[in-house]
């Protein structure tokens, strides 16, 4: 989350708490034989698509629904504002809230969404590249109102197998029948999600499609915790504990932290759980 909101020591705290998870996490590894990567997704009133910008596509006045077999990419890079996006939109509906890749649907930048409102950190794939993961951190800058169901379904996106087609072979996630390997997703807020670009366009939608959302990734085997950051709304909390996988022994996956040294503590505790997680299977 680096919505308005967020700015001032809230940032700085958010900062300081994800660069020790980074270490946390890739800590003791071989860069050269990594067990552990790591995705960013930096979320306000949509995500910077960054490096997957050709993944989105650019609704026009008179022809903003992608039905679902259109992949048409940017015509020119000068018909792209920015590297933003918003929600799928699909004729049907059937693939918006799902991890279908953008060979089979892409995914929207709203006409509703202003220039002004595009993040200026873009999300980064998953890397075990400790500097890279800091620097992206390092870039975070606090503006603009919470979509924060957009960030919940990039995140997904990045750890998805469907969109490995979209993502360099370093960055691809993989499948999700594959034995060895564990998919883990951590959502943080600030405040209740407010902003949608599709429905009624309101916290409604937003958290409506956030805890659809995390429903199907924690269908698909996809372990999520959840941070409530100085989260005083009650619906807001409410999102995140739906959000979150059910709690398995003394493993926690809701987390509520009143200030910048609970909130690294949180991320140290799910590093914790997510260790013990992976021992397990």
């Amino acid at each position: 989350d680096i919505t308005g909101s967020m700015s001032g020591k809230k940032l700085d705290d958010l900062k300081i708490a994800a660069r020790n998870a980074v270490k946390t996490f890739l800590g003791s590894q071989d860069p050269a034989d990594p067990r552990v990567r790591i995705a960013l997704v930096p979320y306000a009133a949509a995500v910077n698509a960054g490096p997957l910008a050709e993944a989105v596509y650019v609704e026009k006045i008179g022809g903003s629904i992608v039905p679902p077999a259109n992949t048409e990419p940017f015509a020119v890079a000068a018909s792209r504002p920015d590297n933003c996006a918003t929600e799928r939109k699909t004729a049907s509906g059937e693939q918006d809230l799902r991890d279908v890749g953008p060979d089979a649907a892409m995914v929207n930048r709203d006409l509703a969404l202003s220039t002004k409102a595009c993040p200026a950190a873009p999300l980064l794939p998953l890397t075990a590249k400790k500097k890279a993961l800091n620097d992206a951190i390092d870039a975070f800058k606090a503006s603009g109102s919470t979509a924060g169901h957009i960030g919940i379904e990039w995140g997904w996106h990045l750890i998805s197998p469907e969109w490995k087609s979209a993502l360099p072979a370093k960055a691809q996630p993989a499948d999700y029948a594959d034995n060895k390997a564990a998919k883990y997703a951590i959502i943080m807020t600030d405040g209740e999600f407010n902003t949608a670009y599709v429905g009624s366009r309101d916290a409604a939608a937003s958290n409506t499609a956030a805890e659809a959302l995390c429903g199907e990734m924690k269908a698909r085997g996809v372990e999520v915790f959840t941070i409530g950051f100085m989260l005083n709304q009650a619906s807001a909390k409410a999102v995140l504990k739906a959000c979150a996988s059910p709690d398995k022994g003394k493993t926690q996956h809701a987390y509520d932290a009143a200030d910048g040294a609970a909130l690294d503590q949180a991320f140290q505790d799910i590093a914790a759980n997510i260790e013990k997680l992976t021992v397990t299977k």
